[in-house]
């Protein structure tokens, strides 16, 4: 299932069709949640990676640093040391970095 999600995604996000990307794993990603199969849930992760740099990219910086600590957390569940590599990746690129003030925010640039 995880597999075929993100093949699927990869193929429109090829095709720059980023909503429909973010449909797919977000479909794939809530069928885990009923799926009794401890392996795709052990590799969910790897849903929750690539969705939370598609939110990054498409604008939902908040959402996507909160879905890249799911990720980390669950690969550290997974006891793979790649995968606690590419999710820490990750999570230091889209947490660690400053976060952009709203226009005419108090922290913003004038």
């Amino acid at each position: 299932m995880i597999a075929a999600a993100l093949a699927k995604s990869q193929r429109l996000i090829d095709g720059r069709r980023l909503s429909e990307a973010v449909q797919t794993l977000e479909t794939a990603l809530a069928a885990l949640a009923h799926a009794p199969d401890d392996n795709d849930c052990a590799d969910a992760w790897r849903l929750e990676t690539v969705l939370a740099a598609l939110y990054d990219t498409t604008g939902k910086q908040e959402r996507a640093r909160r879905l890249a600590l799911v990720a980390y957390r669950h690969a550290l569940r997974s006891g793979c040391p790649l995968a606690e590599t590419r999710s820490r990746e990750l999570v230091d690129r889209l947490v660690a970095r400053p976060r952009r003030g709203a226009r005419g925010s108090a922290g913003g640039p004038r």
